[in-house]
Parts: C-alpha cells; structure tokens; sequence
C-alpha cells in the first residue's frame, strides 16, 4: 500500500432508534387512561344529572276554533187567540226561531189526546212566503198531526222567527182532563240550506189548561 495514498472512509449512516415493546406499550397505556377518564367523566356527568338523558320536546298543539253546532233552529208552540167559550174553535201557532239557520223546509209531527180535543186542523203560517205543502195528515183516532212544507224551488230559504203552522181544534165538553197537551214527536225535522241533518235544536210543547184557555199556558220541554 502506498503510504502516500489517502485512505478512503465509508460514510457511516446513523442507525434509527428502534422502538421498544416497551414503549409501544407506554404509548397504549396512555390511551386507555384517556378513554376512561372521558367515559368516567360522561357517566359522573348522567349520574349529577339524571334526567339529562331523558329530555323530551314539549309540543304545544295549535289552538283550533271550536265549531259552533250547525243545529240552532228552535220550534215552539204558542196560544194565538183565546175565547172564554170551551167550545169555540181554538188557535195555536207553531213558531220556528232559525237563529243562523236557513230553513228550507220543516216537517211536523204532533201528538194530541184525541178524548180531549177535536175537529183538529193544521194550515201554513205566514214563515213561508210562498209555502208549499208537502204532507198533511191529522189522525183524530190516535191523536196526530203530520204536516210538512217547505219553499218553492225556485225561493231561497228563509232565516228569522215567525209562524210556521197554526193548528186550530175545540174542546170537547164532555172532557173530564183539566189540562192537555200538543207534543213535538222525535219525528220532528227543521232543513236547513248546505246541512243534510236537521237543525232543530229544541222543541217546546205546550200544556193546554182544558177548563179555562183564558189561563196561562206553561211551555214545557220536550
């Protein structure tokens, strides 16, 4: 070898820190602390707070107007004259209130005792202008009224209070009752304009003092 030759040096390359079991599992260690102290943190927080877990939204419903009741037609019946006479024909009209109702038409169905009173009538009353008779039926035998009428088909239904019917009969004198009564039966029915239902509210009956028609006559309900 020439002592006058420089000798050649290999680079010497710095060797990488391997990692240790150890270390790796320092590393996990750590980890598992850190989860556990979130967990334990989440549950230390459901155990200070127990209904924070089970909160639920109220929802407040709307507030919806109540309807008001399509029937508010009320029939009654009302002494139209009196006489002191027991044997003279006498008058009752049956008044129909439609309140917000448009009648159409109104079908009768009344009960009377056949012992007390007789020569039993019914015609339209002036609620109608131009009434048009549909059924008229009075039963002196059973003591009843059918009568219904309504408007021409070409009128437009009517709103208001008036007299619907006016029923007229006589005292029998023989009649032993001191009073009587003309009753609306369930039958009854009040058309009205847009309803397929009856608007017939209520409908008051009448007790008819049989000695005097000069007394007071009491509505009584149906």
């Amino acid at each position: 070898m020439d002592p006058n030759q420089p000798i050649q040096t290999q680079p010497i390359t710095p060797q990488q820190p391997q990692k240790t079991s150890a270390s790796i599992i320092s590393g996990r260690t750590l980890l598992l602390i850190i989860v556990l102290g979130v967990c334990a943190a989440f549950f230390l927080y459901l155990a200070l707070n127990p209904n924070a877990g089970n909160k639920q939204i109220t929802k407040v419903a709307p507030t919806m107007p109540i309807p008001t009741p399509f029937a508010q037609s009320v029939l009654s019946i009302m002494p139209a004259s009196q006489s002191a006479a027991p044997t003279t024909v006498k008058t009752y009209d049956v008044v129909l209130d439609s309140n917000i109702n448009t009648i159409n038409a109104v079908q009768l169905e009344l009960a009377y005792d056949p012992k007390v009173l007789a020569n039993v009538s019914v015609k339209a009353g002036p609620f109608f202008p131009r009434p048009l008779e549909l059924i008229k039926d009075v039963d002196s035998v059973n003591g009843r009224i059918s009568y219904a009428l309504g408007i021409q088909p070409q009128d437009k239904g009517v709103q208001g209070t008036g007299t619907v019917a006016i029923v007229s009969f006589n005292i029998i004198p023989a009649a032993t009752a001191s009073s009587t009564t003309i009753s609306f039966l369930p039958k009854t029915v009040v058309t009205g304009a847009g309803v397929i239902q009856s608007v017939l509210k209520n409908a008051q009956s009448i007790n008819i003092p049989v000695a005097s028609l000069q007394g007071t006559t009491t509505p009584s309900p149906r």
